[in-house]
């Protein structure tokens, strides 16, 4: 799912900032996942990093096991989560006037678009109902934080919160095992 969403945004702000900015080339790109120690931010690009995962305990079922039935079998189904992904866009170019008018443009969309659904774009996974993006103001003393932890001296940057993901469990370790036990004859007769 998070994967989903990230690819979903990466996708819309590329075209956003293709038909902006009067440009063919995609300026939203992941980071090289062989490039972590310590992270290399690619020159003249904006990256998307999520800098943090957090569970969303304000909207939680009161009932922390609930009874779900399985195959005629009552069986305990916890109850889902809500995460929220805290997503970090950082501006990294050789001309930094550029980087700061290509964070605006990010900045512009996710304000124009707040919620993002199935209208706005039906490619949105299945498994997600909708994400809603909310601009993040983080004090000096995180920001630092951040930075420290990716080893990194400080770049334009601006963070959003993205949410909500919601993790069922229709799959728990019973069922599994229930379902490892049915067997198959292949053989002919």
């Amino acid at each position: 799912m998070i994967h989903d969403a990230m690819n979903l945004l990466k996708g819309k702000l590329n075209a956003y900032i293709k038909l902006k900015a009067g440009i063919s080339e995609e300026k939203v790109r992941f980071l090289d996942g062989s490039n972590f120690d310590p992270i290399q931010f690619p020159l003249d690009f904006i990256t998307p990093i999520i800098v943090n995962i957090r569970e969303e305990r304000t909207l939680r079922q009161s009932d922390y096991y609930q009874p779900k039935m399985v195959n005629g079998l009552q069986t305990e189904r916890t109850p889902d989560i809500n995460i929220q992904l805290i997503v970090l866009f950082v501006s990294r170019f050789r001309q930094y006037d550029q980087g700061l008018m290509f964070l605006s443009m990010i900045i512009r969309f996710f304000q124009a678009n707040k919620l993002i659904d199935r209208t706005a774009a039906p490619e949105l996974s299945e498994e997600i109902d909708r994400l809603h993006i909310e601009m993040l103001t983080m004090p000096i003393s995180e920001q630092n934080d951040i930075w420290n932890a990716l080893r990194v001296c400080y770049l334009p940057s601006v963070a959003f919160r993205v949410g909500m993901f919601t993790y069922t469990d229709n799959e728990t370790l019973a069922s599994m095992h229930e379902m490892g036990d049915v067997q198959i004859n292949t053989n002919r007769i």
